[in-house]
């Protein structure tokens, strides 16, 4: 009797346990869905942001503690490399307070000016920036798979409000993921920092797409093909607005399945 009982609670433990199985199995098989892969040859881009600044910039620093007793130029004066700007009086018997002139080691206009005739100047603070705007950077970070497609020279489109702003890639630093944008400044003429959003155009690129809601806010989502075939897809640029360039390229498969809460 005692072991017929105990054969029973052995029995009703081992339902027990396979229901359970079962549920997590229909569980996880719900949290699956299927979609359909896109293949074609379509314009992608890399959507980029951040601040539009000039491509040299330079603070003038007092070397030593003293007082500005000439201010040659004012802001948004143009000047040359090697213009007589300003001049200080030393404070301290170690340059025999003989008056020291600075010259600009640069060609460009005056952002700022700190200080003003008389002011007295500490070690090492700026009395003025001088910056060229000839030409304007940008630099951006991009992620290890965006890195894969991201050249020198590729075209750029950049926005502030309604203005559309052309440049190109001038470097590409593969160690850093940093990318930097350059944009000439002749013709469009901009004075101040700018931030600003847009891409870079990658061109036409053939591969595997999917719509770009499937990744909700995330870079990269898990993928299957089959129960025991799992990999990691990962955003490489947009192509249309609404669809995702994959990497790795799938070109195997019509359909695949993803997590419906996309977390990794």
């Amino acid at each position: 009797m005692k072991s017929f009982l105990v054969w029973i609670l052995f029995l009703l433990l081992l339902i027990a346990c396979r229901n359970k199985k079962m549920q997590n199995t229909r569980e996880q098989n719900q949290n699956w869905q299927t979609v359909h892969l896109i293949r074609d040859t379509l314009d992608v881009k890399i959507p980029i942001e951040g601040k539009l600044l000039a491509w040299k910039k330079v603070d003038i620093l007092s070397p030593v503690k003293a007082r500005l007793v000439s201010l040659l130029v004012e802001q948004g004066d143009h000047v040359k490399s090697g213009d007589l700007i300003l001049s200080l009086w030393p404070l301290d018997r170690k340059n025999n307070y003989s008056t020291i002139d600075i010259h600009t080691p640069l060609t460009g206009n005056v952002r700022s000016v700190y200080f003003a005739i008389n002011d007295t100047i500490a070690a090492g603070k700026p009395v003025l920036t001088i910056e060229n705007r000839k030409n304007l950077i940008l630099k951006t970070t991009l992620s290890k798979t965006e890195m894969l497609y991201v050249e020198p020279n590729l075209n750029v489109m950049l926005f502030y409000g309604n203005r559309k702003i052309k440049g190109a890639v001038w470097e590409v630093d593969k160690k850093t993921q940093q990318v930097t944008v350059v944009v000439p400044n002749q013709q469009l003429h901009i004075k101040h920092d700018l931030y600003v959003k847009g891409y870079i155009d990658l061109g036409e690129i053939a591969g595997t797409f999917l719509p770009v809601h499937n990744f909700s806010f995330s870079d990269s989502i898990k993928a299957r093909f089959k129960k025991d075939t799992l990999l990691t897809l990962r955003k490489a640029g947009v192509a249309q607005d609404s669809l995702i360039l994959l990497y790795p390229d799938l070109p195997d498969t019509n359909t695949i399945q993803i997590k419906k809460i996309l977390t990794l």
